[in-house]
């Protein structure tokens, strides 16, 4: 019986053919996929960035049957004449050191075991894995790496990982390259995006091949298999319904027809949900055609990249959100690697770029009645409404409707429990607000949406204390017919030439308003699913 083991010495390879020729003798399926060119795009990709997250040792494991290829394989690949193997290799990245070659085989499977069993810290030391499947044309399977920047990616989740019966775990976004005989670019975002909510959302965890069969089961264009012409919008948006979530589909295209797109656009639209750890999927239409991309972060910049000033009518309150801050998003490409970037560009160029973006299909957890958009509109009426209580108890000036500094909204989708964890853990909240937060009834996802200091805000370091209010919107209230404020809190910094309160909590517009003994700025909440 041959050792399904071997280890690579990966900080010894200096250029992806050599890695190729580690990997499988060349007389193999999968040296021949490298004749092809394009489809090695994202391995060559995938190489750069174990060089980027520090690995030095590949552990080679033969024979896997991934759940996902045997799908593909049993949809499609089986049905051929020519023999493709049910069996794919995965490459286990270590930043640990490779072990000695060995030659006796004996000695080597005690060397892969002696390696797992006294690995150091194996939490850290563990950097994911790359699923290699026997296709010519699309050679990475499921995959799931650590981000370079891990600051910079917002959709991820901890995936474990078992090896000759030692527990490992990677904390990532799962990685797809599209095979546009079971699966093109539409399905394998779809198949991205999906994935990184199953332990969160609970959803199935469907499979390329099961992505094509629903998003075709009503609407078929071509045939389904080969699914080579990809999907149109209605068969992706039927994918992800099928799938248990709500999709909800926003257009990024401008009102003129000669006009294009803006990055900041864009940005402004998928920000909410990305750090919400929400996956966005964007269509792009580049001069080649039609692409689907999944973006799952965002970078960051010092000081606004954006200097718009939005203003909310009839009130007048002058604000800026958070997504001014952004200079690109972070996407899975399925044609060309993981944790890239989608920043300004032009969108004649064949180079994918913000301004090339149609659409973005956000796969939304069910009973999600608002949008961040009027999440964000409805906490501004309630800003408008606790700024005029505010300024009462001060009879020596006019009531006012607005803030009298500049203001920044940060608007994310929050868990209860996430919400009520972070209220108990933030030494900044006023002691009764602690309380409130933490008993106050609740839905089970709600729209948090935070005002925060503009001279302080610093997105970039989450110990930045800037916060000083917040709005508790109920995400599965309807936004036109119903009372969607849970709670509306503001500190004195919002009118600090008043003679007011530390800070004021008005619940249920005004039915129960409860001054507070403390209004320092706070931070923001940290991660919004947990």
């Amino acid at each position: 019986m041959s050792l399904r083991y071997r280890f690579i010495d990966f900080a010894s390879i200096t250029d992806d053919s050599e890695l190729l020729r580690a990997i499988a003798p060349p007389a193999s399926e999968m040296q021949a996929f490298a004749l092809i060119g394009l489809p090695l795009q994202p391995f060559k990709h995938v190489a750069q960035h174990l060089r980027k997250i520090g690995a030095q040792a590949l552990l080679v494991q033969e024979s896997v049957r991934d759940p996902d290829f045997l799908a593909e394989h049993e949809a499609f690949y089986s049905k051929q004449h020519r023999v493709i193997s049910r069996l794919c290799v995965r490459l286990h990245a270590f930043a640990a050191p490779a072990p000695a070659p060995v030659t006796d085989e004996a000695q080597a499977a005690r060397s892969v075991l002696d390696f797992l069993d006294t690995l150091p810290e194996p939490d850290r030391q563990y950097l994911g894995f790359v699923t290699i499947r026997p296709l010519r044309h699309a050679p990475i399977g499921a995959s799931i790496l650590l981000p370079s920047l891990e600051a910079d990616v917002t959709c991820y989740e901890h995936f474990p990982v078992h090896i000759a019966g030692r527990d490992f775990q990677v904390c990532g976004t799962p990685y797809l390259q599209q095979d546009n005989a079971v699966g093109a670019c539409a399905q394998a975002s779809i198949w991205i995006a999906l994935r990184t909510q199953m332990k969160r959302v609970g959803n199935t965890a469907y499979n390329p091949a099961d992505l094509t069969r629903a998003a075709t089961r009503y609407m078929a264009i071509d045939r389904v298999f080969p699914g080579r012409q990809g999907l149109v919008i209605e068969q992706m948006l039927e994918a992800i319904r099928s799938s248990g979530h709500d999709p909800l589909t926003l257009t990024c295209e401008p009102a003129l027809p000669t006009m294009i797109p803006s990055a900041a656009g864009v940005i402004e639209q998928a920000m909410p949900y990305l750090e919400s750890g929400l996956p966005v999927i964007a269509t792009l239409v580049p001069p080649g055609g039609g692409h689907a991309v999944v973006c799952i972060g965002r970078q960051l910049a010092a000081q606004p990249v954006s200097s718009t000033v939005r203003i909310v009518t009839p009130l007048g309150i002058a604000y800026r959100v958070a997504s001014d801050w952004v200079e690109a998003l972070i996407i899975h490409n399925d044609n060309t690697g993981p944790y890239m970037r989608l920043s300004s560009g032009d969108p004649k160029a064949t180079a994918y770029c913000l301004e090339q973006t149609k659409n973005l299909i956000v796969p939304l957890p069910e009973a999600v009645h608002m949008t961040a958009k009027e999440a964000e509109q409805a906490a501004l009426k309630a800003l408008a409404f606790t700024c005029v209580l505010l300024s009462q108890y001060d009879t020596t000036k006019q009531m006012r409707l607005m803030p009298e500094g500049k203001v920044v909204l940060r608007t994310r989708l929050v868990k209860r429990h996430a919400f009520r964890r972070w209220a108990l853990a933030d030494d900044e909240l006023d002691p009764a607000l602690k309380d409130w937060y933490r008993t106050i009834e609740m839905p089970r996802l709600v729209w948090l949406v935070e005002l925060h200091d503009l001279e302080l805000f610093d997105p970039r370091n989450p110990n930045t204390c800037s916060r000083i209010g917040e709005f508790v919107l109920d995400a599965s209230a309807d936004t036109l017919h119903g009372d969607v404020t849970l709670a509306a809190r503001v500190s004195c910094r919002v009118l600090p030439s008043y003679s007011v309160p530390h800070g004021l909590l008005v619940l249920d517009y005004g039915s129960e308003v409860v001054t507070l003994a403390s209004g320092a700025p706070g931070k923001s909440l940290s991660i919004p699913w947990e």
